[in-house]
């Protein structure tokens, strides 16, 4: 469910972190791969994800990269916050390791808007290390991309 303060889906401590603005975006996702919002607002979302044992590359624990890059692509969709937005193109960089059982934070803001291109800056964290930092070029469409 989206996270805003009337939102029956968020945990009280959710609610308490969250502003009043309400998820439009990405409703369907599924969050234990993705992330949940534990902020929104307008050009701005907080997601959080932990690792799971899913996500493991290998014998040793390593995540998958693409399981982080999915929770800075939510998080910059969130950022937006448009039930239309895509993304179109993103510059990503993998500056850390994360294994298996990580709590892992994506900020996402975004920095640009021209018609219908927004551009949003992504950065994974891992307590205080930064682990990714990404640049996303998202577009909101006047219809769903499928239609």
């Amino acid at each position: 469910r989206a996270c805003s303060t009337t939102s029956v889906g968020c945990s009280v401590l959710q609610r308490r972190a969250c502003s009043t603005t309400s998820l439009n975006t990405h409703l369907g996702i599924d969050r234990t791969l993705s992330g949940s919002p534990v902020e929104l607002r307008p050009g701005f979302a907080r997601v959080s994800m932990t690792t799971t044992p899913t996500m493991s590359a290998d014998g040793r624990g390593l995540t998958h990269g693409g399981f982080y890059f999915g929770l800075a692509d939510y998080a910059a969709m969130c950022a937006v916050n448009d039930p239309n937005v895509v993304l179109g193109s993103a510059e990503a960089r993998f500056l850390k390791p994360v294994k298996c059982g990580d709590s892992l934070t994506a900020e996402a803001k975004v920095s640009g808007e021209k018609g219908k291109k927004r551009l949003v800056d992504v950065t994974v964290t891992r307590g205080d290390e930064v682990v990714f930092a990404g640049n996303f070029v998202c577009f909101v469409l006047e219809r769903h991309v499928l239609d």
